[in-house]
């Protein structure tokens, strides 16, 4: 191809150098004088031109030729190639599936040889005297074998629990876990590199030792529940040395009732209380029963499902009221859920919209149902105006009864703050069941007034007790 390039560029050159000669020799062999000659000389030198013009284009055709079979030489050359790789490669894969049938093959060999071995054993010994011999021998040790693996399993199975149980006595007796102590001891390393590898240590392997090959040298070096108890031991003797134990003296107050003879236990008392679950306001299901103790009414529904932010209860915290509590307990393990705060709508405060994000109605309740008799009832309770809401408590508590009929809950409370702290103030109703109410629901509402607002309120301490056997004067109660 270069060759081919450089004979057009010569061929070129040589028709250039023609071309020129002629217009030249034209020229100067023309009569300027004679219009005639002159003529024939410009055409001689326009036709130079032309033919010029047509050896610089045959010129470029010849590059262009000789291009096109430099890359039709070079795909051609690539096309050989690849299919040289492609044979190559499928020559490799050959020789990659003659081997393994060659290892496999080699591997059979080594098979029959040893099936061979050892059936020319057993031919040897039953062809010999001492056959049976050795036959009974063998079989006597096989079972003597196998009964000591099953006692060795056993017991290396009891040695591990006992050795947990040994390690959990340590860290009681020193009154720290073994994990949490990672520093090197005066007789031992750090006990939380080793005191979780209990399961881990290897025992013996019986099917191991019937094995004809040879045993690797880490087969024989690892440790075994000995060395676990060994390093328990130092550690206490260890703990000695570094934190040494020193006589003390202290003085315990025993309880003869209490303590030695245990005489004091849990039983049950009467409540005046007819409410489940009173002071937790959130508890859904009554402990004794079974049955609903506290639960939501008219929450909007969509789709089959209650819309969310309808009502909801939080118990009271430090972080929520700076006195959580409407009265000073005289025995707090025994009333740790004294208040609650309750939401009508958004927790957030957030006005409910028709976007059903917000479940609230006009009919929203959390309410309690209770069986009653005829007779004469009060309703009590403990409120306080929630932070950031308008909510009055003296409105939330009423009773029902099973036709949604208020009776308790359509006049203001009387009410009073004696004795309480903080913004709490004590909320009772006294009020008569007539002839015919055998249940009562009591309910915690919103105020209908402020439409879909969220509101919310602290109540706590709500109590429903028959009082028909006691003397009230004026407004308030007495015994």
């Amino acid at each position: 191809m270069e060759n081919a390039r450089e004979l057009a560029e010569l061929q070129y050159w040589s028709t250039m150098s023609v071309e020129l000669t002629n217009c030249l020799s034209s020229a100067l062999s023309s009569d300027w004088t004679n219009p005639q000659s002159f003529g024939v000389g410009i055409l001689t030198c326009a036709n130079s031109i032309v033919q010029i013009g047509l050896a610089d284009r045959v010129r470029d055709i010849e590059d262009e030729n000789a291009a096109l079979g430099r890359q039709g030489e070079l795909a051609r050359f690539q096309e050989r190639f690849s299919s040289r790789v492609a044979t190559i490669r499928q020559l490799a894969t050959g020789v990659s599936t003659s081997l393994e049938s060659i290892d496999g093959a080699l591997a059979r060999l080594e098979q029959t040889r040893a099936e061979a071995r050892l059936a020319l054993s057993q031919a040897l010994l039953l062809d010999s005297d001492q056959s049976d011999v050795y036959a009974r021998a063998n079989s006597a040790m096989r079972r003597r074998q196998n009964l000591s693996r099953v006692r060795y399993d056993r017991a290396r199975g009891d040695a591990v629990r006992l050795a947990y149980m040994a390690k959990r006595a340590v860290e009681q007796r020193l009154g720290v876990r073994l994990a949490t102590m990672t520093h090197d001891m005066a007789l031992v390393e750090a006990p939380n590199r080793w005191e979780a590898r209990l399961c881990e240590l290897e025992g013996i392997d019986y099917e191991r030792l019937r094995d004809e090959t040879e045993l690797p040298v880490s087969a024989v070096a690892d440790e075994f529940i000995g060395d676990y108890l060994t390093r328990l031991e130092r550690v206490v003797e260890s703990y000695q040395i570094d934190h040494p134990f020193s006589d003390g003296e202290d003085t315990a107050v025993i309880s003869l009732r209490d303590d030695l003879h245990q005489t004091r236990a849990w039983c049950e008392t009467p409540n005046a209380n007819l409410l489940a679950h009173a002071a937790e306001l959130d508890a859904l299901v009554n402990s004794h029963t079974g049955e609903f103790a506290w639960e939501p009414s008219g929450c909007r529904v969509t789709s089959g499902e209650t819309e969310p932010n309808c009502v909801s209860l939080a118990r009271l915290s430090p972080g929520d009221r700076t006195v959580i509590a409407p009265f000073t307990v005289v025995h707090p393990e025994y009333s740790d859920n004294l208040a609650y705060r309750v939401f009508f709508g958004h927790p957030s405060g957030d006005t409910c919209g028709a976007t059903g994000d917000c479940g609230l109605t006009s009919a929203t309740r959390w309410f309690q149902r209770v069986p009653v008799a005829p007779g004469r009832y009060r309703l009590s309770w403990y409120g306080a105006t929630a932070t950031g809401s308008t909510l009055d408590p003296a409105g939330v508590v009423r009773a029902v009864d099973d036709a949604g009929t208020v009776i308790a809950g359509t006049t203001a409370p009387a009410s009073s703050t004696t004795g309480l702290t903080g913004n709490w103030t004590r909320y009772w109703r006294v009020f008569d069941v007539p002839e015919g109410v055998d249940a009562l629901e009591v309910e915690l509402v919103p105020d209908v007034a402020m439409g879909v607002a969220s509101q919310a309120v602290d109540i706590g301490g709500v109590m429903l007790e028959n009082v028909s056997a006691e003397v009230f004067s004026g407004t308030m109660m007495y015994a």
